[in-house]
């Protein structure tokens, strides 16, 4: 941030994280730089460092990021030393003093000690799983060979949609079901019933009341579900 490079920074930043998944991560990138141009040109009259506290951590919940704790503590520092430096020196601006040292760590990263240091543990890695990998081929094989390997996949979410699907079948059969009684309501009309075998009212024989009556009923219950689902949504 001292060195005002929006695209180092957000890439530090993903290195940082414990975990992270930026799903854009030029928008992530504009953010931080956003953030630099407000804060970086600031001396310690204008500048405030809980604002630049809430404003990185808001970029840190925004993208879901999961950094060290030690992150936090580090800005609830700079807070507290904020006040103390504005009374020692009014016109000191942190990011020109932060830079030589940022730039001290950068080249002590990329120094030939540390660079020799990781090549060494990088090949004691790759050394390790190369004197292994024999023995885990020769496992895996035995394992195809004797119909014994098995592999595990676990899906997630799946729970929703299989919910949403039993709903969807169960008001598909109380829609058919309604239909079909007003169909058969309809039919129950074309149907000639002798004196004292079907009741009337009102001038339509029972059985079609009777019908009408389980399909008000079933389209009731269908929109009554419908009304909890759009409540549920909202």
């Amino acid at each position: 941030m001292a060195r005002q490079d929006a695209r180092s920074m957000a890439l530090n930043f993903r290195r940082l994280a414990l975990t992270s998944e930026i799903p854009d991560m030029r928008a992530f990138e504009s953010d931080l730089a956003q953030l630099i141009d407000d804060f970086a040109s600031l001396d310690v009259k204008e500048m405030s460092m809980s604002d630049l506290a809430d404003a990185l951590q808001g970029i840190i919940y925004r993208y879901k990021l999961q950094v060290p704790g030690a992150v936090f503590l580090i800005l609830r520092a700079l807070v507290i030393l904020e006040g103390i430096g504005k009374v020692l020196h009014p016109s000191f601006n942190t990011f020109d003093f932060v830079r030589p040292y940022g730039a001290r760590i950068i080249a002590e990263q990329y120094s030939p000690e540390n660079i020799l240091s990781e090549a060494q543990y990088t090949g004691a890695q790759l050394l390790a799983l190369l004197q292994t990998l024999p023995t885990d081929l020769r496992q895996i094989m035995r394992k195809i060979s004797r119909g014994d390997l098995r592999v595990r996949v676990e899906l997630s979410g799946y729970q929703l949609l299989l919910r949403k699907a039993d709903q969807l079948v169960s008001r598909s059969i109380l829609a058919a079901i309604s239909v079909a009684m007003i169909l058969f309501a309809g039919l129950s009309l074309l149907g000639h019933y002798p004196a004292g075998q079907m009741g009337y009212f009102r001038g339509l024989p029972l059985v079609t009341w009777y019908s009408l009556g389980i399909a008000a009923f079933l389209l009731l219950i269908l929109f009554i579900l419908g009304t909890k689902d759009d409540r549920r949504r909202e």
